[in-house]
């Protein structure tokens, strides 16, 4: 059966090299809905490879296991897994109503080592929709039995 794939594509770049790293963000109306999946970056193209981690994969916090096997399975040794250094949270008031928490909530700034570099920090530049992903010149490819639906 085949598994839907939706999400954003977000262009993070280095502080270090100022190269640009795609990766893909998955959404999903719940956890489950997201769970498993995983996005590799090229170091060598403009491109994101999308597959679903194995179980013995996903405590695998270095991503070394998924990047091996996935380089292996394309023959290739350019993917890389986006590693995530840090997380910055924004705090929030409690007592807050839902509506006064959708006008302040901004996502956690999220940091990841540089797969180009592999010294630099990559962080969030913009967020499109693959359709301009690909519009723009990148390739998504997508392996197993996921399905990338198409963006409204």
């Amino acid at each position: 059966m085949t598994r839907k794939v939706e999400g954003l594509i977000g262009i993070l770049i280095c502080r270090e090299c100022g190269q640009a790293s795609p990766r893909m963000i998955f959404v999903g109306d719940t956890d489950m809905a997201t769970a498993g999946l995983v996005s590799l970056t090229s170091v060598a193209a403009n491109e994101i490879v999308i597959c679903e981690a194995e179980p013995a994969e996903w405590s695998d916090e270095t991503g070394q296991r998924l990047e091996a096997r996935i380089n292996t399975a394309l023959s290739r040794d350019d993917l890389r897994f986006l590693r995530l250094l840090c997380m910055e949270e924004t705090v929030f008031t409690v007592g807050l109503s839902f509506q006064e928490f959708r006008k302040v909530y901004r996502a956690p700034r999220l940091t990841y080592s540089c797969p180009k570099c592999g010294v630099g920090e990559i962080v969030s530049d913009r967020e499109i929709t693959p359709s301009e992903y690909r519009s723009e010149g990148g390739q998504l490819t997508v392996l197993g039995e996921l399905e990338l639906c198409k963006q409204p």
